[in-house]
Formats: C-alpha cells, structure tokens, sequence
C-alpha cells in the first residue's frame, strides 16, 4: 500500500478504526488483565468449594459413624441393664 491508499483508508474508516482500536486498547490494558486475576480466584475458590465439600461428606460419613456407635451401645446398656435386674432378681429370692 501506497501513502495515498493509507489516507483512503483512514478518511474512509477513521472514526469507526479510532473506535475499534480504542476499544482494543482498553480491553488490552485494562479488562484482560483483570479477567485474568477473576480466573485465578475463580480457580481458587473452586478449589476450596471442593475440599469444604469433601469435608461436609467426611463429617457426613462420622456423624453415621457415630449415630450406629451409639445405637449399638444404647443396645448394650439395655442388654447389660436387664442382665443386671435378672442377676438381683436372683440375689433376692
């Protein structure tokens, strides 16, 4: 291209170029940069989202621990409570 192209070309798309390079310049310098920080932190708290919920299913797996612990043990102290009642029953008599 020739220098009296470029002019065409500029007298031409001017005001519309000056708009779309402005609007490359700013998304250049300012929101791709900060879209890369939102990732990183998006990134992140995916990160922690998935650990808090692997701990929600661990404390979700002990807390059916514990309830079957204790069903069984309240089974064990009605089963030694009335093996106690027969044993006084027996003192008794």
């Amino acid at each position: 291209m020739n220098a009296s192209s470029i002019n065409k070309v500029v007298q031409a798309y001017g005001p519309f170029a000056f708009g779309v390079a402005s609007f490359m310049a700013m998304w250049i310098a300012i929101v791709q940069p900060e879209l890369d920080v939102r990732r990183i932190e998006f990134d992140q708290h995916t990160a922690v989202l998935q650990q808090l919920n692997q701990q929600m299913r661990d404390q979700e797996r002990t807390n059916n621990t514990i309830h079957d612990t204790a069903v069984v043990l309240d089974r064990v102290v009605n089963k030694l409570e009335r093996m106690q009642g027969a044993v006084t029953m027996d003192e008794n008599h």
